[in-house]
């Protein structure tokens, strides 16, 4: 018999589609409570929340993504066959992480943000009629993904005809670090692939925008990182780059 709430908590089972109802009991019971599918501590709490992720000093970022369960060795045969492990900002703490997340953001000014807003009210408006005429839809892959991943694939520079392979693949991508509880090895092994072929995409991209820089934030981004690293050598250094470019894009897409 489960005799607490963290014991009880299943994000991945029962409270995956609703979790509302269990938040607002543990929010009333035991706003902050240790969780055992997540091997985490569950802050529930807005004002708990925003304390958590204002002090860097006792909190920490470094072991946020992370599989529920051991990833198969396919997994791993397939992700070497992309680019070398590169920590992610988003895992880093500190000042490791301020100079990553600068290099990252380079060209999010709110200058071009405002500057793509006619393009993104026309997508926004552009994918009603497609979620309509397909009658019965999902609007989460229809258009609350659909649109961000668009919009950011817009502001990036990429090519609009890979806007849905980077999407589809980014996503996939993302359920290998996020806690995604897989049906089988297969799409497990799928996932890999995903994040290996959309590397190898972005990483085409990089490799333009570094001989020829557009008016685009990939090129500020790529412009950004040789900056700080003005003399990488050889492939290691190569595919540190493109690895920096391809796990923000991922993430961004991801998000959506």
């Amino acid at each position: 018999m489960r005799d607490s709430l963290g014991d009880y908590y299943d994000p991945l089972g029962i409270h995956l589609e609703d979790p509302y109802p269990f938040y607002t009991r543990a929010r009333r019971e035991k706003p902050i409570f240790f969780s055992s599918a997540l091997d985490a501590w569950v802050v529930t709490r807005l004002a708990d929340v925003r304390k958590v992720l204002r002090d860097g000093k006792t909190y920490g970022s470094s072991n946020a993504l992370r599989p529920f369960s051991p990833l198969s060795p396919g997994v791993f045969e397939e992700l070497a066959k992309g680019y070398p492990e590169c920590p992610l900002f988003i895992t880093m703490d500190g000042e490791p992480h301020r100079r990553r997340r600068t290099q990252a953001a380079a060209g999010f000014s709110a200058e071009r943000v405002e500057a793509a807003t006619p393009y993104i009210t026309e997508r926004a408006e552009g994918l009603i009629p497609e979620l309509a005429d397909a009658g019965p839809a999902d609007f989460m892959a229809g258009y609350a993904n659909r649109l961000p991943v668009d919009v950011i694939c817009h502001l990036m520079g990429f090519a609009e005809s890979d806007f849905t392979m980077i999407g589809d693949d980014t996503r996939r991508a993302a359920a290998l670090p996020i806690g995604h509880r897989f049906q089988s090895e297969e799409e497990e092994i799928e996932a890999a692939r995903s994040w290996v072929r959309v590397q190898g995409l972005m990483g085409r991209y990089v490799t333009d925008r570094r001989a020829e820089p557009r008016d685009d934030i990939m090129s500020e981004i790529v412009a950004a990182y040789a900056a700080a690293h003005p003399r990488p050598r050889g492939r290691a250094g190569r595919h540190h780059l493109l690895d920096h470019s391809a796990r923000s894009h991922h993430h961004l897409g991801a998000a959506g």
